[in-house]
């Protein structure tokens, strides 16, 4: 619930949950307050922030992964977790 706040707080962009599954999420990150472009970084802060929490939250091994979408100028964030492995 605290997520879009934080990213907001942090200068990270809007972030909102796309879909979930019982092993995975996406999430869409988009950023408004700069003029950078998506494709002018790489997101792994975002994305292993993401993964920590959830890891964290849930407490099974989790990764997270961003993939830009140039033309719709945004980032999806995947989340996945093995519920197999509990860390």
């Amino acid at each position: 619930d605290e997520l879009p706040t934080f990213f907001a707080e942090a200068g990270w962009g809007t972030i909102s949950v796309e879909k979930t599954t019982k092993k995975e999420a996406f999430y869409i990150l988009t950023n408004n307050t700069y003029s950078m472009k998506v494709t002018e970084r790489n997101y792994q802060l975002e994305s292993g922030f993401l993964a920590e929490q959830y890891q964290q939250i849930n407490g099974f091994l989790t990764e997270s992964y961003a993939e830009t979408k140039v033309k719709r100028e945004l980032v999806q964030l995947h989340v996945k977790w093995d519920t197999k492995t509990i860390v």
